[in-house]
């Protein structure tokens, strides 16, 4: 049973890293995620890098600090951003554990793109030790997000989209192939039980089933209660290069399709 279990655990890490390959190499190369010295990308390139995937990601020893798979950045804490606030806001913001501080590991601007849990060397050696970085050049030395290249949030996200709070103010408790909507200005989110999971379709979707287009919510547990949660990757797809902003659908955000998938205007 033992190595039945562990057999099944390799083989799903196995998977997990197939997935991010695929999902990677399929829209991320020369893209701005792409922070190789070879990729032509506009914006921060470190010389000597080969690799696409280990700015962001590790096989092993990731951060525990996310729950962004596999996650090779440190994250800061959660209670040093100042969140947004409105009169109008459904739920509470809650960024302990998010997967969003993932993305702003880069996005805040307070530590260099190319700072790393597990770094391997540019001649390809692998040297996967706690705290390593990468020694790509001069590159490295202030390579700090700015908003002059991409989207520098810093740890001030009042007058962002809020992100780590619950979809429609939460309360969603998917029970069947359509979850339970309380709040009348958002739009229905669809729940799938075999996948555990929810989004929210583009309103020129008619692919049956969740697609890469449609507005991600992520699954967390509240008072022993699971419900989605809208995060930086509910509307971004970090590895797909379709758009300048990285939007979800390929056409960006066209007719507000982006907004409109989940505000009822």
């Amino acid at each position: 049973m033992k190595t039945f279990k562990l057999g099944l655990r390799v083989a799903a890490i196995a998977g997990l890293s197939a997935l991010l390959s695929v999902s990677a190499m399929a829209g991320i190369e020369n893209s701005k995620h792409d922070l190789r010295g070879a990729s032509t990308s506009t914006g921060t390139t470190f010389t000597g890098a080969t690799e696409i995937c280990a700015f962001c990601h590790t096989p092993h020893a990731a951060s525990d600090k996310t729950t962004a798979p596999l996650w090779n950045r440190a994250v800061g804490v959660a209670s040093s951003f100042t969140k947004y606030t409105s009169s109008t806001l459904d739920g509470t913001i809650a960024l302990e554990g998010s997967p969003s501080l993932a993305c702003l590991s880069c996005h805040d601007g307070t530590q260099a793109m190319n700072t790393v849990i597990n770094g391997p060397s540019v001649i390809g050696n692998y040297n996967y030790s706690a705290g390593g970085s990468f020694a790509m050049g001069t590159n490295s030395v202030s390579a700090m997000m700015t908003g002059g290249i991409v989207p520098n949030l810093a740890k001030d996200l009042t007058n962002d989209h809020p992100v780590a709070i619950p979809y429609a103010g939460g309360g969603l408790t998917g029970t069947s192939s359509v979850a339970d909507l309380t709040d009348q200005d958002f739009n229905q989110p669809v729940f799938d039980a075999s996948l555990d999971a929810w989004w929210v379709e583009l309103k020129d979707n008619v692919t049956a089933g969740r697609q890469k287009s449609d507005i991600i919510l992520y699954t967390r547990t509240v008072d022993s209660t699971k419900t989605g949660y809208v995060e930086c990757a509910s509307c971004h797809d970090p590895h797909a290069g379709d758009n300048v902003s990285f939007l979800r659908p390929a056409t960006g955000n066209a007719n507000s399709q982006v907004c409109l998938a989940c505000h009822n205007k």
